[in-house]
């Protein structure tokens, strides 16, 4: 690494340290801040090892998008090397195909979404030439990788945790004739950190004994299942309706399981102080599968959407929540 650097005035110049600092991120993952002979600081490009003046930021996007020459071979010099945040855009195959995995699960879509050729070209051509083409095979067998990894975390959890963890389970049919029942499972725990009741669906396996011995599965479901709630096996169900379409009623029940379980593990139960008040009210609708819902902070008034959920809890927040009501009617005036 060049630990040298011209002087304007003539001569060398040595870097006498590296400075740890808190600059923005996204450009200076880039660069080194370092302390010069001269009793100046200079920017290093980590990438072509140049120096620059250290005050601007638009010198160090100019020269990481312009003129480092380590990073224009790296790519097609007509392509955007810069993120919207500012940082050095770096494309990786592996980590669309991870993207486009978790998008087809949580979005409920067939697993051929994104195979199809005019897609396909469409990218290559005007978005990134690298792209290729992922078709089902292959981002079925990602979808159940990470499911049998995100399993693995989820029992790795359960045996670090203290407190007891409760297991619920009910029985679903599919109603678009394909005669199969499936039987899940919901796993639920309070958080060890804030005492929020959690729940993941843990498993949801072909039910296939019901069929061949009807009495003996009606008991079971009377006699084994230990109902605290029917939220959580209702909330699944409502997943696997939508799973398991009239145009998706084909699919194995491995992959059944991979989208429903998985699409829950991803679930984001946390939104952002940063996000308006208006993905609060969206977070709900999609849970309750409703189109309106009327919300409320502590029971006593409706914020404007357009306000950030980090100032309703600065301003209306007690004991370190912010407690949202909701009504599938107006409450009051």
């Amino acid at each position: 690494m060049s630990n040298t650097a011209e002087s304007s005035v003539g001569g060398n110049l040595e870097v006498v340290r590296v400075i740890e600092h808190t600059r923005n991120k996204y450009i200076w993952d880039h660069y080194d801040l370092c302390d010069m002979s001269n009793g100046s600081r200079r920017a290093r490009c980590k990438l072509c090892l140049k120096f620059l003046a250290s005050e601007g930021n638009t010198t160090l996007k100019n020269h990481l998008t312009k003129s480092c020459k380590a990073l224009r071979s790296r790519s097609d010099p007509s392509q955007t090397n810069l993120t919207p945040q500012g940082g050095v855009f770096v494309y990786d195959n592996e980590k669309l195909r991870e993207a486009f995995t978790k998008f087809v699960i949580t979005k409920a879509l067939p697993f051929d979404h994104f195979d199809d050729e005019d897609f396909t070209t469409t990218i290559q051509q005007l978005m990134q030439p690298r792209y290729t083409q992922v078709n089902r095979t292959t981002l079925r067998r990602d979808a159940i990788k990470m499911w049998r990894t995100a399993r693995e975390k989820m029992i790795l959890g359960f045996q670090e945790h203290r407190y007891g963890v409760s297991l619920t389970c009910d029985v679903w049919s599919s109603s678009h004739n394909t005669g199969n029942s499936f039987l899940a499972v919901t796993s639920h725990w309070l958080d060890q950190d804030n005492w929020q009741m959690m729940k993941r669906t843990i498993t949801f396996e072909l039910f296939e004994k019901e069929a061949q011995f009807p009495i003996l599965a009606a008991m079971a479901r009377d006699l084994l299942t230990v109902q605290a709630s029917t939220v959580a096996s209702e909330s699944a169900f409502s997943v696997s309706g939508r799973v398991i379409s009239q145009r998706r009623s084909r699919l194995s029940p491995e992959s059944v399981e991979v989208c429903i379980c998985l699409k829950d593990y991803w679930m984001k139960r946390l939104i952002p102080g940063t996000d308006k008040f208006a993905k609060v009210i969206d977070f709900l609708c999609r849970q309750l599968h409703r189109d309106t819902l009327f919300v409320y902070v502590n029971s006593a008034f409706s914020p404007n959407p357009d306000e950030l959920v980090i100032d309703l809890y600065n301003n209306f927040g007690f004991d370190g929540k912010l407690v949202f009501n909701y009504a599938c009617s107006m409450a009051w005036g």
